[in-house]
């Protein structure tokens, strides 16, 4: 239950500071018309609801894999071992992240 509650906390940290700067610009600047306005809040609620869920996932289901395959991993004294599988698992990251993949080319 902790855990779920820490999770909110760090969504809710992570998206009130745009949300809050872009209703302060709303109400002295931009002065956008309702609808685009309240799009934006329904946005902001739809955004925060995944990554509320996707953050969720990740702690129930890859972290305690990833612990176990490097608390297993140190276990083996094999330094060789812990490089290889840190260079396979950073490269196979690296490939998958979209934003190199942009870079890139």
């Amino acid at each position: 239950m902790q855990d779920i509650k820490d999770t909110f906390k760090e969504v809710v940290f992570a998206i009130i500071p745009i949300t809050a700067v872009i209703i302060v610009l709303q109400f002295t600047l931009i002065s956008l018309p309702l609808d685009v306005f309240l799009q934006f809040l329904i946005g902001v609620i739809l955004v925060s609801s995944g990554l509320f869920l996707f953050l969720i996932g990740v702690h129930i289901g890859l972290l305690p894999i990833g612990e176990m395959i490097g608390s297993t991993l140190s276990k083996t004294n094999k330094v060789w071992l812990i490089i290889l599988v840190g260079f396979i698992v950073g490269f196979v990251v690296t490939i998958a992240e979209p934003d190199v993949r942009v870079l890139s080319s």
